[in-house]
């Protein structure tokens, strides 16, 4: 599997580093972690990650579902929803933009390396078919 390069949003610090360590270990290159949608925002125009990590209960003016709209306004990157609290109406509103997958903390390694692969392979699919109508 391709080894992502992937920008990590979430404003707790025991998350952040349970997530770089569950993605360091997977042979992922984590670049710095922020911890609010603005940042997330910029993070991306920036440094153009493969992949965003995106916890939706964001401390600040802007939650995760508000910055994942932003962040693929402006680049087609898969996004992986994080959340301490799965319910139905969060699910409906997480989903537009579409997720490629919501996880629910504690994270396991196994939750994430699944989601993590299945996102990538169906982003790189979507773009396959993309450049094959272009062409």
């Amino acid at each position: 599997m391709h080894k992502a390069r992937i920008l990590i949003v979430e404003d707790e610090g025991v998350h952040v580093l349970a997530l770089e360590s569950m993605l360091t270990e997977s042979g992922h290159v984590v670049l710095e972690p922020v911890a609010t949608g603005e940042d997330a925002i910029a993070a991306v125009r920036n440094e153009q990650p493969d992949l965003v990590l995106m916890n939706i209960g964001l401390a600040g003016k802007m939650d995760g579902i508000t910055a994942a709209r932003h962040i693929q306004s402006i680049s087609d990157i898969p996004i992986l929803y994080v959340t301490g609290h799965l319910d139905e109406d969060l699910l409906k509103r997480a989903g537009m933009p579409r997720p490629y997958c919501c996880l629910a903390k504690p994270v396991s390694a196994r939750e994430l390396k699944v989601c993590l692969e299945m996102a990538l392979r169906q982003h790189a699919l979507k773009n396959i078919q993309k450049y094959d109508k272009d062409t």
